[in-house]
């Protein structure tokens, strides 16, 4: 049941590891300053370590598949978004929506 859920997750880090080295060149020609960029990272930061315990009781009270649904269909989302952004304020809140 899980098998597609944690294949999804396998290829997102995937992913993930490889466009990252090449990312903040995309923000920066977005026009994303060094400090902008470092906002955009912490946010993304803060907001799994906000939501980190919401997810710990969904998974003990409920089961493990809404944890990961969510977090795999807002990372897609912020991604797409991030994708086709025009304007840096689009950024922070791709960021911000990934941090689900």
């Amino acid at each position: 049941r899980f098998r597609a859920l944690m294949l999804a997750i396998w290829v997102t880090d995937f992913g993930g590891a490889m466009h990252a080295p090449v990312l903040m060149f995309f923000f920066m020609e977005l026009g994303a300053t060094e400090v902008q960029i470092g906002l955009m990272m912490f946010m993304m930061s803060l907001g799994a370590l906000f939501l980190a315990p919401v997810y710990g009781w969904l998974v003990d009270t409920k089961s493990v598949f809404w944890p990961i649904f969510i977090s795999i269909t807002a990372c897609g989302l912020a991604c797409c978004w991030r994708g086709v952004a025009q304007e840096v304020w689009e950024l922070f809140a791709a960021e911000a929506i990934m941090g689900l």
